[in-house]
Parts: structure tokens; C-alpha cells; sequence
């Protein structure tokens, strides 16, 4: 190596460490989870390995353009100019289509032409860099215009993005990151006198250089692995915590009360009416009910919800227009085995492995209750627990046919997660309709399809029945789709099995997959793309309606499922029955807790408010300003943290103490 390939690896390594330096002071509030300086460092250290490695790979690669071809050319700076504009075109039009998309693109006007004018400025940047690369080694030309002209240009394609795209910035951040090599190899040449690198005669460091370059800007456009270019060019994932986790300026006016009050997280829900509506479905015939899940689905890749880049759920949304559809549905601790348990037993579950509650949660179990008040069969395929323990007592909780997940074993060998299609468990479903009805009883049916779910691998596994492309989105969405085919085909069993009973459906889903956001982390956060997720209830004598104000899955569901059979939930229930509001009752406004890992994640969402406290931030979202959670206004309104502080304080801390200390 020569003395200026080491000055250019080390100018990267420059960036890298000033990035350590300049972000050190805040980033351990930003990142969840860092409890030391150590592991700070060795975070953000991460961004030089990249750096140094294109850096050297770029200067390899421009100096063997320059040995072999340049010298050749009668006028080499604007020949190489015009190619490297030509080449960088379809990447400033990429560029270009990411900064004016999102939720409100079709509000830009004259988007088009600002699309084109970006690809343009794009495309000329990087001319404008070959062309001064040129220019200086015939010893004109100064490095200033190179540098500022597309620094200037990423700043207001940055300011651009924030104001039009709902999503990360992590294109934009590639911008940045290519042109800080491209302003730090300029540098170096800038200081240090010209000098060959690549010797004339030598192909192989050439050929080299050029495939790593290849690689590497194949990487950043997205055509390899994307677990590969999430790392490469500045996407990793302190630049991608930055983005979100900053105070930004506030969107409220400071000067009004933004929340005067909090009321109960379990308020009283029951008048006369609501009494002689439960007094009314005792007497009458016990309906079927029937609780449909889907796991891992996030609410906006449900049509229901405005989702339209494929069609994911018609059965779904076709349900939505004869029920009520809950726009603002949590799961208040986004994990399978949590979740389940928690509808299950009608109470707040923290994080557990074996299913191992206090007697006293189990004891009014839904299924219990419903078997012994209302002499329900009940259907079950349990996800529970899926581990070699096993505690899970079918028997205890008086269900009469489960389906026990698969344990940890099993899943070995099996080897990638299962897609545990439906087929099996329709033929389980079919036998215990009919035992029902020779029974004369109602039927519970409570299915948990897990085909929508992360595999080990970290890609998603499509249906051939819905081959929507072979993207990861596509494939997710496939997936999804693959599981709702299945509710019109339970539907018609149903009715064939019992004609003369009406059906509740309860349709949701456990947590979402993070898609897009924080890809991977599949119920690891309480952010919405984990914790928010679609919920619809389609129940006898209740209207088709939309309820925007925020309500508990699991919680809310196990407590309106008993309501709906007539049954008065249990005062020791955590959640509220939703009846009320669906039967056209005032919106009850509360505070909904959210939690995972108990010590990492704590939140609450009331009105337009989320605040989430990890162990090492304090966050707050306007969802309503902000619903894809970017800007934290903690710093601004320190009163609306105090107060939703103590929900999470006393609510959520004495409802984790319930279950593990009862």
C-alpha cells in the first residue's frame, strides 16, 4: 500500500470515530439498551469497518480506471464526467422516487418535476465529482464545489423526505454516506501529490477493487441480501436510532393543556343498559364464537386499515364492513406466548416461558368460565407455550379439543419455522363442530395461525396460492393472505355444523412483524409497529361502526367474548368489555399499558399520546402528528411524561406485581 491508500483508509476511519465522538454525548438515551460506554463504543465503532473497507476499495478502483483508460482520452474530465452522470441516473431516480413518496406524496404539487429536477441533481453530483477528480490530476481545480455542492444537495433532499415520507431515511442516509468517502478520498488527494497506486501492468488489484466496489453499491441499492445492506453506507443501527429518537421541535402549541387528567386504566363500564343488554343474551341461546388470529400482523398491512400494495385480507375487510373494526388496537405485551395467555386468562401476563400463572388468574380463565356458565365446547390450538415443559393443562381450563403448538424440540427438527398450515387443524376444527352439535351445545373456536412469521433465517415463507412477488414485504403479505383464505371456509362450517346459532367473530392478531422499521425484532418493542395491531368484532345486533380510541386486544377481548355470552366479566378482569361502545355508548377514553421484558420496555397510550420509557430514554410520540413515531417530545412537554409516568409507575408496575408476586 501506498502512503495515500493509507490516508484514505484513515480519513475514513476519521468519519467513524468523529461519529463516536459527536454522538456519544446522547446516544445512550437513544439506544435502548446500552448500559455502558463500552458497549456504546463499540456500537458506533461498528460504522468504521464499511467505511475503510469501500473507501480503499473506491481509490482502487478510480485509480485503475484512471492507469488503464483516462490517459487515452483526448478530453478525459468531461468524458468521465458525462459516464459516471450517465451511471449514477437510475440511483438519483430511485433516490428521487424515496423522497417524494409516502402518505402524502399525492399532495406534492408538480411531483413529477421535482422527481426529475433530484434524478438530475443526483446524477450531476457525481459527475461533478469525476470530473473535478479529473481536472485535479492535470492540477486544476479545487475540492470546495465537489464537496458542498452534494453535501448541500442531501441536506434538502433530507429536509424533502422529512416533510412528504412516512418511513426511515435510510436512503437518504446512503446519500450522505457515499458522498462522506467520496468528500474524504477528495481530501486526501487534495493534500497529498498525485501518485500511482495501481501499477500499469497489474489487473489483479484492479479486477479486485472493482468487484468490491460492485458489491458494495449492489448492497446499497437493495439488489443482495438485505440483512447486507443494512449495514452498509450508514444504515446502521445508530444512524437508524438517530433519526427517530432526536426531540424535535414540538408540533403542539406549549401554551395549552395537552392532558389535563387521567383517568382509571379500568374504568366502570356497566349502567342499566348495559346491564339489561347482558340480562337479554343470558336468556336467549348461547352464539358460537369463534376467535380467528393471525400472528405477527400489523395493522397497516391490513386493507381494513388502508393498505392497498396488495390484497392481504379481503375476507378480513369484508367482515370489517358488517362489524366494528378498532382502529387504534393494542397488544399490551406484543409477544405470542404473553399475548395468548393473557386472553386466556382475562389478565395482564408479563413475559413467561412455561405457562404457569397464579391459581387465581387461572381459576376464571375465559374458557372455564365460559364452560361452566354457559356449557360452551371448546376448540383451542394453543400457543401457549412452545417449549419443552409443556405445563399447559387443556384439561384444567376445561377445553375439550386442543391443539398443542409444536415445543422446542419438535421445531429442531423440523428445522426452518413452521408455516403449521391450516389443513390439519381444519379437519380438528370440522370433528369438533360436529361433536356440538350432537351435543346441542355452542361452540367455542379459538385458531392462532402462525404461518405470517419471522424464520430463523430472517426472511418471511410466501404461499404459492398467493404470488404476490418474491420480495420480503411480498412474501409477508402472501403469507397473510394465505391465513385469512381460511375464514370464509370456517365460516361455512360453522353454519353447516349449527345453522340454528348466531356467531361472534373476534379477528387480531398478536404483535406486528416491524416490517419496514425495525425488521427482525418480531414483538421486541412496544413502538406501534409491534404493539398496534388490526382487531374486529362482528357480534349479533350490533352495528357496523369505526372506534378510534385506543383499546386493549387481549385484555378487552377476554372480558367482551364473556359479555357477549352473557356472562358479567370478572371484576378481577384487567380489561373492559367493548360492548358498550359497540352497541353506540360514548367512546371510553383511557390509558392502555404496554410492556415487554418488564425492565426494557414500559408505555402507555392515552388520546393522541404514547410514552414509552426503556432503560435508558424517556419518549414521547404525538401519534396523531406523528403516527410513524420519528420525532420524541419528551423535552417539551414534561408534564404530559410526568402524568402518563404514572400509570406506568403504579398501573403497569402493580399489574406485573399481580402476576409474579400474587
Amino acid at each position: 500500500m501506498t502512503r495515500k491508500l493509507w490516508a484514505s483508509c484513515g480519513a475514513c476511519a476519521s468519519l467513524a470515530l468523529g461519529e463516536v465522538a459527536l454522538l456519544s454525548s446522547f446516544a445512550r438515551q437513544a439506544v435502548p439498551g446500552l448500559q455502558s460506554m463500552a458497549m456504546l463504543f463499540l456500537l458506533l465503532l461498528a460504522n468504521l469497518l464499511p467505511y475503510a473497507l469501500l473507501v480503499g476499495a473506491t481509490f482502487g478502483a478510480l485509480e485503475a480506471i484512471r492507469v488503464r483508460s483516462i490517459r487515452s482520452w483526448r478530453r478525459p474530465a468531461p468524458a468521465l464526467a458525462a459516464l459516471t452522470g450517465l451511471a449514477a441516473l437510475p440511483y438519483g431516480l430511485w433516490l428521487s422516487l424515496y423522497t417524494f413518496s409516502g402518505a402524502h406524496a399525492s399532495q406534492i404539487r408538480g411531483r413529477t418535476a421535482l422527481v426529475g429536477l433530484e434524478t438530475l441533481l443526483v446524477a450531476g453530483s457525481f459527475a461533478l465529482a469525476a470530473g473535478f477528480w479529473c481536472w485535479r490530476r492535470a492540477g486544476r481545480g479545487r475540492p470546495t464545489l465537489a464537496i458542498a455542492v452534494p453535501a448541500g444537495l442531501a441536506c434538502a433532499f433530507l429536509w424533502a423526505s422529512s416533510n412528504f415520507h412516512d418511513d426511515r431515511y435510510e436512503p437518504l442516509h446512503a446519500f450522505l454516506g457515499i458522498w462522506s468517502l467520496v468528500g474524504a478520498w477528495l481530501a486526501v488527494h487534495e493534500a497529498l501529490p498525485a501518485r500511482e497506486v495501481v501499477p500499469r501492468r497489474s489487473k489483479v488489484p484492479a479486477l479486485a477493487s472493482a468487484v468490491l466496489l460492485i458489491a458494495a453499491v449492489a448492497a446499497q441499492l437493495g439488489y443482495t441480501r438485505e440483512d447486507l445492506a443494512w449495514i452498509v453506507w450508514s444504515e446502521t443501527p445508530v444512524s437508524s436510532y438517530m433519526t427517530h429518537r432526536l426531540r424535535w421541535p414540538a408540533s403542539h402549541s406549549t401554551e395549552r393543556d395537552v392532558v389535563d387528567s387521567l383517568p382509571p386504566v379500568k374504568p366502570e363500564v356497566d349502567d342499566e343498559r348495559t346491564l339489561a343488554w347482558r340480562a337479554e343474551r343470558r336468556a336467549g341461546p348461547a352464539p358460537n364464537i369463534v376467535l380467528f388470529f393471525i400472528d405477527n400482523v400489523q395493522a397497516d398491512h391490513t386493507g381494513a386499515y388502508g393498505y392497498d400494495r396488495n390484497p392481504t385480507t379481503p375476507n378480513f375487510d369484508a367482515l370489517a364492513r358488517r362489524g366494528v373494526l378498532f382502529e387504534r388496537a393494542y397488544a399490551s405485551y406484543p409477544q405470542t406466548r404473553s399475548f395468548t395467555s393473557a386472553l386466556l386468562l382475562g389478565r395482564f401476563v408479563p413475559a413467561m416461558s412455561a405457562h404457569a400463572p397464579p391459581p387465581s388468574f387461572a381459576a376464571r380463565a375465559v374458557t372455564r368460565v365460559l364452560a361452566e356458565e354457559r356449557d360452551y365446547h371448546i376448540f383451542v390450538q394453543g400457543w401457549f407455550e412452545a417449549s419443552r415443559t409443556n405445563t399447559f393443562d387443556p384439561e384444567f381450563y376445561r377445553i375439550d379439543s386442543f391443539s398443542r403448538a409444536p415445543g422446542e424440540d419438535d421445531l429442531r427438527r423440523q428445522g426452518p419455522w413452521p408455516i403449521a398450515p391450516m389443513e390439519a387443524e381444519f379437519e380438528k376444527v370440522l370433528v369438533h363442530l360436529a361433536e356440538a352439535a350432537a351435543l346441542r351445545k355452542p361452540a367455542f373456536v379459538w385458531v392462532h395461525l402462525i404461518h405470517p412469521h419471522w424464520t430463523p433465517d430472517g426472511t418471511m415463507a410466501g404461499s404459492d396460492a398467493f404470488p404476490f412477488g418474491d420480495s420480503l414485504v411480498d412474501r409477508y403479505d402472501s403469507a397473510i393472505a394465505d391465513c385469512d383464505a381460511w375464514i370464509p371456509r370456517l365460516a361455512e362450517a360453522i353454519r353447516r355444523a349449527l345453522p340454528e346459532r348466531e356467531t361472534v367473530w373476534i379477528l387480531g392478531s398478536d404483535h406486528g412483524a416491524g416490517l419496514g422499521r425495525y425488521d427482525k425484532m418480531a414483538g421486541k418493542t412496544i413502538y406501534d409497529v409491534h404493539a398496534k395491531v388490526p382487531f374486529l368484532i362482528v357480534a349479533p345486533g350490533v352495528e357496523p361502526a369505526r372506534i378510534g380510541v385506543p383499546v386493549d386486544v387481549a385484555l378487552d377481548a377476554a372480558a367482551t367474548l364473556v359479555d357477549l355470552a352473557g356472562i358479567a366479566p370478572a371484576a378481577e378482569y384487567d380489561g373492559i368489555s367493548l360492548v358498550p361502545m359497540m352497541r353506540g355508548l360514548p367512546p371510553v377514553e383511557r390509558p392502555i399499558l404496554l410492556n415487554h421484558r418488564d425492565d426494557r420496555y414500559r408505555g402507555v397510550v392515552f388520546r393522541e399520546w404514547k410514552l414509552i420509557r426503556t432503560l435508558d430514554a424517556t419518549i414521547l410520540f404525538d401519534l396523531v402528528a406523528d403516527p410513524q413515531e420519528r420525532r420524541n417530545l419528551a423535552g417539551h412537554y414534561p408534564e404530559v411524561v410526568e402524568l402518563l409516568g404514572r400509570a406506568i409507575d403504579v398501573d403497569l408496575t402493580e399489574r406485573i406485581r399481580a402476576y409474579n408476586n400474587p
